[in-house]
């Protein structure tokens, strides 16, 4: 397979590539027979690949055409299957999100740690601000208060980041980019329906 590189919205590259055929009567196929959770396809160089069943819900049968596309982060040379398309009913579909834990390699930059350390400085440093302000403490019990109130804070801040911020940042840009690595692999498919 060959992959073509697409640029996503926060700059990063991915690789897709399509494999297109024809679906093969089980009976009639020269390679295993009675492999379950799958199917045949025959390319138009005449070589048959078995291809697992990945839960898109897209129905195929014998003489089907078919396409399927697979996604990788750039410079891979191999990539998982996400998407299909059956070009003799019109059906298609990508799911980026059935890779599971094996999307977590693709190292998808949603700006994690950039977005912790906002939501938890931010917190830390206005109320070590206002504890060291305090104009009626000396300075020591001053410095005590700030340190307290900095530690205070930066807990409260990753707290709220934990059940807050990380939706709100993070998580919403992952399903972003999820979303545009489905749409990057439906256009594939429509392509290699051509």
């Amino acid at each position: 397979m060959i992959f073509k590189e697409a640029t996503l919205a926060n700059g990063q590259s991915i690789g897709l590539a399509t494999l297109s055929g024809t679906v093969l009567d089980p009976s009639g196929s020269t390679g295993a027979p009675g492999k379950k959770g799958g199917f045949w396809l025959l390319d138009k160089e005449g070589k048959e690949s078995f291809v697992r069943a990945i839960g898109l819900g897209i129905a195929v049968r014998p003489g089907h055409r078919v396409s399927l596309v697979y996604g990788a982060p750039s410079a891979q040379v191999e990539g998982a299957l996400f998407g299909a398309m059956n070009h003799s009913t019109g059906e298609a579909a990508c799911d980026i999100m059935k890779l599971g834990k094996a999307l977590r390699t693709w190292r998808l930059d949603v700006a994690e740690g950039k977005s912790f350390l906002i939501w938890a400085l931010v917190p830390c440093l206005v109320l070590a601000l206002f504890a060291f302000a305090s104009p009626s403490a000396r300075l020591d019990t001053r410095m005590f208060a700030t340190f307290w109130s900095a530690v205070g804070g930066f807990i409260l801040g990753s707290i709220a980041w934990y059940f807050i911020g990380f939706r709100m940042g993070p998580q919403a840009r992952f399903e972003e980019l999820a979303a545009q690595i489905n749409a990057h692999g439906v256009a594939a498919l429509h392509q290699a329906s051509d």
